[in-house]
C-alpha cells in the first residue's frame, strides 16, 4: 500500500474575496455579445436576446442570470413585456 500527497502552491489572496469567489470576474464571449447587444437595443427581452445570438432561451437565461449577479445588467419593467438593460452604475453596490 502506498500514499500520495499533493502539495499546492499557496495562492495570492489578493485576487479572492472573503467569500473565496474571484474578484475579477472574466466574462465569455457569449456574455460579451450580450453586453454588446444591449449597447445597441436596450430593452430585449430574453427571447429576443437569445435570437440574437443564436442560442437557446435557457443558456440565453444562464448568461443573463451570470451577468446579473455581476451587476452589468438589470431587468426593468414587469415580467411580461419587461426588458434587460445596462446598469448605468457599474460598481457593486
Amino acid at each position: 500500500m502506498f500514499t500520495v500527497v499533493f502539495k499546492r502552491q499557496i495562492s495570492n489572496s489578493a485576487n479572492y474575496d472573503t467569500v473565496n469567489g474571484r474578484v475579477n470576474d472574466t466574462i465569455n464571449e457569449n456574455e460579451q455579445a450580450i453586453l454588446n447587444l444591449q449597447t445597441t437595443t436596450p430593452g430585449l427581452n430574453a427571447s429576443e436576446i437569445s435570437k440574437h445570438i443564436n442560442k437557446s432561451l435557457r443558456t440565453t437565461m444562464q448568461y443573463i442570470k451570470t451577468l446579473q449577479d455581476k451587476y452589468l445588467i438589470e431587468f426593468k419593467g414587469v415580467p411580461k413585456t419587461g426588458g434587460y438593460y445596462l446598469k448605468s452604475n457599474k460598481i457593486n453596490p
